[in-house]
């Protein structure tokens, strides 16, 4: 058997992780998809004010047209408004509902849980490790993002 290179290893493995994390994930959150969570973790972590839908699309790394779909599905649960900016009718605001925040709350010490199950087979020197090379790809992707325009138009 040929034996294969580690950076096509790695690469796939990150399509298969992406996928089963997604799987588990959803099934773990019960109200939410693993996507809507993720949105709203960002949405409530990274802004001092309601971002744009656009704003927080380049946050997320995602496409403006996904990012409205998901931002639409979340206002029909109640987990967000958007509304008209006060200073341009044109621009739309994404606003946190307090259900989205007594969310969070209640499933702190879930998420937190499932977080440590995780990363259980990790010592905090490899997690650290392997925060650093995952930064390292990101800042590559984001290189190679500027190189190949268009890359979220496929999403």
């Amino acid at each position: 058997m040929q034996e294969i290179d580690n950076r096509y290893m790695i690469f796939g493995s990150l399509f298969l992780i992406s996928t089963r994390l997604e799987a588990i994930g959803t099934s773990y959150l019960d109200e939410l998809t693993t996507k809507q969570w993720f949105f709203l973790a960002v949405l409530t972590t990274f802004f001092d004010r309601p971002p744009t839908i656009s704003e927080l699309a380049r946050q997320m790394g995602s496409s403006h047209q996904n990012t409205k779909q998901i931002a639409l599905k979340l206002e029909k649960k109640g987990f967000l408004r958007i509304e008209k900016d006060a200073n341009d009718s044109r621009t739309n605001r994404l606003i946190v509902t307090e259900k989205s925040f007594r969310y969070g709350l209640s499933n702190k010490e879930k998420d937190e849980q499932f977080i440590t199950e995780l990363f259980n087979g990790f010592s905090n020197d490899e997690i650290v490790v392997f925060n650093q090379n995952l930064q390292k790809l990101y800042d590559t992707l984001n290189e190679m993002q500027k190189k190949y325009k268009g890359v979220n138009d496929h999403e």
